[in-house]
């Protein structure tokens, strides 16, 4: 008996599968659209009479029909399909290895593509396919050894972005290195959760200072490798000067190195004057601020404490750090006595009230002139 042919208008779920199957080669392209059409409504309405044979074949004839497809059909189909259980994996994989118009929705989200399939599609496919790739879910550590083999940026720092992706430790070890040369990949990388406490610590000293407040915060590093690392840099400078304390060309000659190896910031201007050392506070200061050592050593001992707060909040540092800044230098200044809390409040308010631009106007002003005061008394309305 002959096979009944199953053509438009008539009810999808009278159609025999082989049938269907069979007219997926016909030549009319009118009539393969129809098909197409049919069988796409069939296979997502889930329908309960369908076995796993002839869902297997319907995903074998939308893949067939798909190249005469129009774009907005085929993506149409591909964000439908994207978290469809259902959805045969070479229909998947078909999907997810076309133009990135139609692939987008079945690379970020389809659970039927494996990690073969996704180191595939980042070797061979565009930039745009290795970033959607780099932003799914659960990706394993071999795609993302894949996708850092691709060396663009932009891909690996959406992969760093990524929490969800699984990174080897030594993948993890070459990223940290390379955030040396690619300030992109810092933030990510420290704001990660998975970044183990001894690569945070070795990140800490070419990041910026924001980074360094985080990783403070949020790692289990070790305080005295700050200061360690700071004092063997003066110790350095001591032995080459054969002194045995900081005088003013030495300590600058310090801060000198301490920016030259990235770790000048103001964990240096806390620990010189937690340990005394007035002279290498006041040269780290002025290569932090950019200033003259001697309009630094004036503005650091002013009675109210005005231009310190200008000269701190210039470089972007935290309202509890000056506070300490400013409790530890009237202590080390012999000519007065430590300052009242009254004292300190007046100063913190006035840094509190200052905004970090004006506070780089004043001091771009001081490094060009000394009208100290005028640029001071300009301040008393801005905040």
């Amino acid at each position: 008996m002959a096979r009944k042919v199953f053509f438009r208008g008539e009810d999808p779920r009278r159609a025999d599968v082989a049938t269907l199957l069979e007219l997926a080669h016909q030549k009319s392209k009118a009539d393969r659209r129809a098909l197409f059409s049919t069988v796409r409504d069939l296979f997502l309405e889930g329908d309960e009479d369908l076995n796993d044979r002839e869902r297997a074949l319907m995903g074998d004839i939308l893949r067939q029909l798909i190249g005469d497809m129009e774009t907005s059909v085929r993506k149409d189909l591909a964000e439908k399909l994207a978290t469809f259980e259902a959805t045969p994996r070479a229909l998947a994989f078909c999907l997810a290895n076309g133009t990135i118009k139609v692939t987008h929705s079945m690379l970020l989200h389809s659970e039927l593509l494996q990690d073969f399939d996704l180191i595939e599609i980042v070797r061979h496919r565009t930039r745009s396919h290795q970033l959607a790739v780099a932003m799914r879910r659960n990706i394993g550590e071999d795609v993302s050894q894949a996708v850092a083999d691709t060396g663009d940026p932009d891909v690996i720092t959406a992969l760093l972005r990524n929490e969800d992706a699984a990174i080897s430790r030594s993948l993890m070890e070459y990223f940290v290195e390379e955030s040396k040369r690619v300030n992109s990949f810092q933030d990510p990388l420290v704001h990660r959760s998975d970044l183990p406490n001894d690569l945070a610590q070795k990140m800490y000293w070419w990041v910026s200072a924001t980074l360094r407040k985080h990783i403070l915060e949020s790692f289990d590093v070790d305080p005295t490798v700050v200061d360690d690392a700071i004092d063997s840099v003066v110790e350095g400078v001591l032995r080459a000067e054969e002194n045995s304390a900081l005088n003013g060309d030495a300590a600058e000659r310090a801060a000198e190195e301490l920016a030259k190896r990235s770790r000048l910031d103001e964990n240096v201007l806390l620990h010189a004057l937690g340990q005394g050392e007035v002279a290498l506070f006041e040269a780290a200061l002025a290569k932090l601020s950019g200033l003259a050592i001697k309009m630094t050593r004036r503005l650091v001992y002013q009675l109210g404490g005005e231009g310190l707060a200008v000269a701190c909040r210039s470089m972007g540092l935290s309202a509890t750090n000056f506070a300490k800044i400013y409790r530890l230098t009237r202590s080390a200044d012999p000519t007065r006595q430590d300052a009242d809390q009254a004292d300190i409040d007046r100063a913190c308010d006035f840094f509190s009230r200052l905004k970090v631009e004006d506070a780089k106007a004043v001091v771009g002003r001081w490094t060009r002139n000394s009208e100290y005061n005028r640029a001071i008394k300009s301040l008393e309305g801005a905040p």
